[in-house]
């Protein structure tokens, strides 16, 4: 009876500890989850701060990251509280403190467990004590499950505060969402002339020098790309430079192929007999082939004119394959010309083996030509992967180019050098000495905003030289200069946007450069296209727009030379100058401006993000439209 009464009581003070342990466990998650999630939340408020002030990080990232955090610390915590002092001892004796028994519960758990040796009457007082005194302690007051209202109120404020910054717009997300597409594109820019290097190094049909001089650029342009700091214009510039190299391999390929057909074509022609009906539903190099075993079996049972007549075809077909760049053609046309040779000497038995040696050449050549075919449309494909791999940068870099906030400083400091134009223009026409002297000034001052704009400009690596270019299809500073100074502040940003916007200041028309901000604005203003701001241009009304002779101005200085004294005097009557002025119809004008930019997008290097600027720009300054209007 002893015994079942001591199993019963065991069983009771089991259950209650492990109630009491549950129950404390539980308080402990609810006073520590909120202390555990905080640093998360911090950091994440952090990141957002960081993100609003530069371009960082996207709100769903930073969103990931605080998930992740808050739970990692939940995780670490509950680990810390579930998983340690699991032993019903160590529980007994927490309790025994807490609940203020006295060692009551350890003590009789120790006695359970025989670590006590004793009575029987005794341990049955012990545990009947133990059990009465764990009934009546109160572990519902003694063990609260309590919330720290002011942590949770904190954590809660903290997270409306990182919710807010997360979901209010942020001007910094499309910069980093472009920057992340740019870095995506440039790391599969850098993956794809991975690939293609690989195939490049296991291509045999490439020369040793080929192969040398090809992997040379794929692997510059895949070093390039695989920095960590690369820019987008690097990487563009590398895929291009991969992709021009390729596509000349290819082209290579095509015109080796173009001329090893063509030979074979010719050598075919030139076997056939006079009347005999080409065989079009074969190649020629198989033609060949055939013609020549014809021949060889043929050969012995020729007269002598005949064997003379093969003799001269044999001749000239091998002529037509001296240069096919194919070396099984090349080595056929050898032992063609070999047979011709032992044909004329009387030994038709040599020609007809050497003709069978030309075919068997033959059929060598038309494999070759089949590998160069092979050869050149797996080069077409590898340029293609690698344009691909360009436009994919490019695309990413327009993305990011259309972005306001990066296009801000080249617009104020277009605004800058759009004033001092405006300064040098003046109203009215001007005669040719003030003309020249403003183009000087405006040339100069080109020289100085030049370099600033290129330096603002989003695409501002190498703008300054590359954009010149769209200033030496025109005539000049001074003309534009001029141009601009008998038609004010309007007219005289009709070259300058173009060049302005990209950085330029290396062209000849430096003067353009300083009046691209406003002829911007005035586009996006619709303001109107003439001399005084107001009103519409016809189509031939004539503006002030004389030529320069001599080309552009340079910064030495110019000495005239003095009159020879010994030189005759020639007197007699001359006629004054005549006074007018130079006018050519404004289509004329914009006619010689568009094409020279035309021209500059095509061929050279203009920033990828302004080319639809340039375009639409120069289209708002169509002259019909302008009349149309």
């Amino acid at each position: 009876m002893a015994a079942i009464t001591s199993i019963e009581s065991s069983q009771a003070l089991t259950s209650l500890v492990q109630r009491w342990d549950r129950r404390w466990r539980i308080g402990q998650t609810l006073i520590w989850l909120p202390r555990v999630l905080v640093p998360a939340l911090i950091v994440g408020l952090v990141l957002a701060i960081i993100s609003r002030i530069r371009p960082f990080l996207l709100p769903d990232q930073i969103a990931l990251i605080i998930f992740a955090g808050m739970i990692a610390g939940a995780l670490v915590m509950a680990a810390s509280i579930w998983l340690k002092d699991r032993s019903i001892i160590h529980a007994a004796r927490r309790f025994d403190v807490l609940l203020g028994l006295n060692e009551r519960i350890s003590t009789a758990m120790e006695l359970l467990d025989g670590r006590i040796i004793t009575t029987d009457e005794l341990a049955q007082l012990q545990l009947q004590d133990a059990s009465e005194r764990a009934r009546a302690a109160h572990s519902s007051k003694r063990l609260p499950l309590q919330m720290q209202w002011r942590e949770w109120a904190g954590l809660a404020l903290l997270a409306m505060a990182v919710a807010a910054l997360l979901l209010l717009p942020n001007p910094q997300d499309t910069i980093t969402h472009n920057n992340a597409a740019t870095a995506a594109a440039i790391e599969e820019a850098g993956e794809t002339l991975q690939q293609i290097t690989e195939q490049v190094a296991a291509d045999s049909t490439l020369t040793e020098s080929e192969r040398r001089e090809l992997l040379e650029v794929l692997e510059a342009a895949t070093n390039i790309l695989s920095q960590n700091d690369v820019s987008a214009e690097e990487a563009f510039a590398a895929a291009t430079d991969a992709r021009s190299s390729l596509e000349s391999l290819a082209e290579m390929f095509d015109q080796q192929l173009n001329a090893s057909n063509a030979a074979a074509n010719a050598a075919a022609a030139a076997l056939q007999s006079p009347g005999e009906t080409p065989q079009n539903n074969s190649s020629a190099y198989q033609q060949l082939e055939e013609t020549l075993q014809q021949m060889a079996a043929a050969s012995n049972t020729m007269s002598s004119e005949q064997q003379q007549a093969l003799a001269e075809r044999l001749a000239e077909a091998a002529s037509q394959m001296a240069n096919s760049g194919n070396q099984g053609l090349q080595q056929a046309g050898q032992q063609m010309q070999q047979a011709a040779e032992q044909m004329q000497a009387g030994d038709p038995n040599a020609a007809s083996n050497a003709m069978q040696q030309a075919a068997q050449s033959a059929q060598q050549g038309g494999q070759q030509a089949a590998q160069m075919q092979q050869a050149a449309g797996q080069a077409g494909q590898q340029a293609q992967s690698a344009s691909e791999a360009a436009e994919n940068i490019a695309q990413s870099q327009q993305a990011q180019s259309a972005n306001p906030n990066t296009s801000e400083s080249s617009q104020q400091g277009g605004a800058q050098e759009a004033s001092q134009a405006q300064e040098i223009s003046g109203s009215g026409e001007a005669d040719p000495q003030q003309s020249s002297q403003n183009g000087q000034q405006s040339s100069e001052q080109g020289d100085q905003s030049g370099g600033g704009s290129g330096e603002q400009g989003q695409m501002g690596s190498q703008p300054g030289a590359e954009s010149g270019q769209l200033g030496d299809g025109q005539g000049g500073g001074d003309q534009n200069s001029a141009s601009s100074a008998a038609q004010g502040q309007n007219d005289g940003q009709l070259s300058g946007a173009a060049i302005s916007q990209s950085g330029a200041g290396a062209g000849d028309e430096q003067s353009t450069g300083q009046t691209s901000s406003s002829g911007s604005q005035s586009m996006g203003e619709n303001q109107s296209n003439n001399a005084d701001g107001q009103g519409e241009r016809g189509r031939d009304e004539l503006i002030y727009a004389p030529r320069r002779l001599g080309g552009p101005l340079s910064g030495e200085e110019s000495f005239l030379q003095s009159d020879d004294p010994n030189a005759p005097i020639i007197q007699g009557e001359f006629a004054q100058n005549p006074i007018g002025s130079a006018s050519v119809p404004y289509s004329s004008v914009f006619g010689s401006y568009a094409n020279a930019a035309s021209q500059a997008l095509e061929n050279g290097y203009v920033p990828l993000g302004l080319r639809d600027l340039i375009r639409s720009y120069f289209s708002s300054l169509e002259p019909s439209s302008v009349s149309g209007g």
